[in-house]
């Protein structure tokens, strides 16, 4: 093996990873055991016994035994990529000079897409009709489901009028 395959490689378990934790976030889904042993080669989760979906997002869902919480879980992700990066990295299998902070700002760059994309989804919108929003517009608005997604019985105001998270 190459060190430029290492590197792609990497660079795809990243994307991976990053689109997989989204959809993780979108779907209120929890893999209650979310460690490096339970993930495939190119970052899917194997170790499904513990795979739960939620009726909502409850960042307060305890996995891990209850160590931690569901909004750790993306906290998860990348340090399952980090411990693959931590690896490669004195073995001398990735190319001279590749960044090792590619991979991990790869999966945050396939993580909002993918959140984002599946947000604008849910509100009826095509890919194309996605595409036509302007990039400010968008950040905005996937700031905004952001927010409402780790509420939790929170309430924010909007002008003069106050939105209530429900879960």
């Amino acid at each position: 093996i190459t060190s430029h395959e290492t590197a792609k490689y990497l660079d795809a378990l990243a994307d991976k990873m990053g689109e997989q934790a989204a959809l993780y976030r979108l779907l209120g889904a929890v893999q209650r055991n979310p460690t490096a042993g339970n993930r495939t080669l190119v970052g899917g989760a194997i170790d499904t016994g513990t795979f739960r979906f939620l009726d909502a997002n409850h960042p307060g869902y305890p996995i891990l035994g209850g160590q931690y919480k569901l909004r750790e879980q993306k906290e998860f992700f990348t340090d399952d990529l980090q411990f693959v990066v931590d690896y490669l990295t004195p073995s001398g299998l990735l190319p001279r000079g590749y960044k090792v902070k590619t991979p991990l700002a790869r999966f945050e760059k396939a993580y909002q897409k993918t959140f984002a994309d599946g947000v604008f989804r849910r509100l009826g919108l095509s890919s194309d009709e996605i595409r036509l929003i302007p990039k400010a517009r968008r950040s905005a608005i996937v700031s905004i489901f952001s927010a409402l997604f780790d509420g939790e019985g929170a309430k924010w105001t909007f002008g003069d009028k106050k939105i209530t998270a429900s879960a």
